[in-house]
């Protein structure tokens, strides 16, 4: 992002050709395994280039990583850490040995990023029910704005917690050797049902 004192420039809009894009990874204890992905031509550019469908609906082939999981996955493969809490998380489908604490935390981490990425579930489906709200009413009736505003914050207040828990539950299996226990299947579960709840908000 570029400010001075007579432009802003802000390079970002909800899109799948824009929001769908790739990153290549190798080295030490990463797996070989090719595009994890689809091809050129069955991407969302190619499918959808007037950017009207959503990012999950074009995002059910391959490995769903942020910008925010690159970090930690670096870290973790060359044996590094800091004190920074990420808010990303170890790609474990890229790596060909999972440390023992990671392991049996993809799912967990594939719903994390529903729940927390910006373009996720969560975010889709909150995005469309705020824009639908904001379509509709009248000079006289407001109350389906003011309905969706309140489930808005209820599910906000269920999510950033929630979220919250499960990256620091990630983040102690990758780099504090701290295996989650009991802990990932609850959290897990309660991640689905916020997802879950915010579709139920979502037009269809």
């Amino acid at each position: 992002m570029s400010i001075f004192s007579r432009f802003a420039w802000d390079h970002g809009y909800y899109s799948p050709d824009i929001d769908i894009t790739w990153t290549g990874i190798v080295g030490p204890n990463v797996a070989a395994r090719g595009v994890d992905g689809p091809d050129p031509m069955h991407g969302p550019a190619v499918l959808d280039p007037g950017g009207n469908g959503t990012v999950p609906a074009f995002s059910n082939t391959g490995t769903w990583a942020d910008e925010t999981d690159i970090r930690p996955t670096m870290l973790s493969l060359v044996g590094l850490e800091d004190d920074y809490q990420t808010d990303g998380r170890v790609i474990t489908q890229v790596l060909s040995s999972v440390p023992r604490a990671l392991r049996g935390t993809e799912n967990l981490g594939a719903c994390y990023k529903q729940l927390n990425g910006g373009v996720g579930e969560f975010a889709t489906n909150t995005l469309l029910a705020e824009s639908a709200a904001l379509a509709s009413g009248t000079s006289s009736d407001d109350s389906k704005y003011a309905n969706t505003e309140k489930l808005l914050s209820t599910l906000s207040k269920l999510r950033d917690p929630l979220a919250q828990q499960i990256k620091t539950t990630l983040s102690k299996a990758a780099f504090d050797q701290v295996a989650p226990g009991p802990v990932a299947p609850i959290q897990l579960l309660a991640c689905r049902l916020v997802v879950l709840g915010s579709k139920t908000i979502a037009p269809h």
